[in-house]
């Protein structure tokens, strides 16, 4: 039996309008998912998120990976909470169709990862501009 692939709420060339940040710390890979594992297209996804990496100053070292936010997180770690995520990817689409539509807030947040082995430096792209504390950010 093949498990379900996971559907993204954008496509990849929406990559190009993310939000990237270099962060310290991120050291617990246990939910971490490689992306071949959860998405059918996972090519055409990574080749954009490295361009993002790239630009940010990533050496190109470590594997590109997914974090999970579960949606009760999403209030607390995209600069305008919810509304943002609302306002980005709710439409009439969803209507209905909370457990099924990629679209759907129930289905979390997903980052792109990816920690340099060099310095330690971990690189995330996220289509919502995130609020989180900038102590481990440069």
């Amino acid at each position: 039996m093949t498990p379900n692939k996971l559907l993204l709420p954008y496509s990849p060339e929406d990559i190009k309008n993310f939000f990237t940040y270099d962060y310290e710390w991120i050291d617990e890979f246990y939910f971490i998912k490689r992306i071949d594992q959860i998405l059918p297209n996972y090519i055409e996804y990574e080749f954009e998120v490295r361009k993002k990496f790239f630009k940010r100053g990533w050496s190109g070292e470590g594997e590109i990976n997914n974090i999970w936010i579960p949606p009760f997180l999403i209030s607390k770690i995209a600069k305008g909470g919810e509304e943002t995520f609302l306002k980005k990817f709710h439409d009439d689409s969803v209507i209905g169709k909370l457990t099924t539509s990629p679209k759907s807030w129930t289905k979390g947040l997903i980052l792109w990862h990816v920690k340099q082995k060099e310095d330690g430096i971990s690189f995330i792209c996220s289509p919502l501009e995130l609020d989180i504390p900038n102590y481990a950010l440069s």
